[in-house]
């Protein structure tokens, strides 16, 4: 399970034409994400789609140690990456954010 007591997952998806260029864009962000205090993993996912869709789908999960390091990168960081992929992608990339607070286990085997 994770170690941070928050996961901050951002969920994308846009045309193929611009995977690469967002994928680039995501990297650096990455990169930048995981040298801040309190931001201990992240991983990277390709949604699986239908063979007809024409959209890519990443998902980002970070593992954050706790809710107040992430609402400092919220006032911080965050608001030069948002603006930056706004400004690049002009509205042509969707974006969810999601925040999940983990939970003591109440559940057995």
């Amino acid at each position: 399970m994770t170690r941070g007591e928050v996961l901050y997952q951002v969920q994308a998806h846009g045309p193929k034409e611009l995977e690469a260029e967002y994928l680039k864009l995501i990297k650096d962000h990455v990169s930048k994400l995981l040298q801040l205090p309190g931001f201990l993993a992240a991983a990277w996912f390709v949604e699986e789609a239908l063979p007809t869709d024409d959209q890519f789908r990443f998902i980002v999960q970070y593992e954050v140690e706790t809710r107040e390091h992430l609402e400092t990168y919220f006032r911080t960081l965050g608001v030069v990456l948002r603006s930056e992929a706004q400004e690049r992608f002009k509205g042509q990339v969707a974006i969810l954010r999601k925040i999940l607070i983990k939970k003591e286990a109440q559940f057995s085997a």
